[in-house]
């Protein structure tokens, strides 16, 4: 299968997937701005373990971690892109489709 997309932009406010989205948003002229509306979402465990394996840790950086991902959903739901994983466990494939 041949890339459509020749070129990307990393933005360091990005994750790779985000970098992928925008740029096929770029080739299909569709907007993305609202995949970023559930961005900061945050989960809180009062009996999480720390990742240090401290049980007596008790800050709360250490009882905090990053909640679901929302970016393909939200991107659906604002602006009609659908993104449908296909392929195996070794690589990933999306099939894209625009409402």
């Amino acid at each position: 299968m041949q890339s459509i997309i020749k070129y990307s932009k990393h933005f360091e406010y990005h994750s790779c997937m985000e970098d992928i989205i925008v740029s096929i948003c770029g080739y299909l002229k569709t907007e993305h701005g609202g995949m970023y509306l559930r961005a900061w979402n945050f989960n809180y465990n009062v009996n999480k373990i720390p990742v240090t394996g401290n049980v007596t840790d008790t800050t709360l950086g250490s009882k905090i971690s990053e909640g679901p991902e929302y970016a393909l959903s939200d991107i659906a739901w604002y602006h009609g892109l659908t993104f449908i994983k296909t392929g195996d466990t070794a690589q990933i494939d999306y099939e894209i489709n625009k409402n």
